[in-house]
């Protein structure tokens, strides 16, 4: 493995050492980002975190 690939997954490893398999705004390239359903399709492909963005919106909702 090349030098900066291997920097790039030791930065995904959690403190007990097991690398982590996140979902970036769901299952980003298979589903709509930041969707239910995309939500829904990264954890049916077994990934280990799900990270999601949230804006508050003008109306406060």
């Amino acid at each position: 493995m090349k030098k900066h690939s291997y920097r790039a997954v030791e930065a995904f490893r959690g403190a007990d050492k097991t690398i982590r398999i996140v979902g970036h705004r769901g299952a980003r390239g298979v589903a709509p980002e930041n969707t239910m359903l995309g939500f829904k399709t990264t954890i049916e492909m077994g990934i280990n975190l799900l990270e999601f963005d949230v804006v508050l919106c003008a109306d406060g909702v």
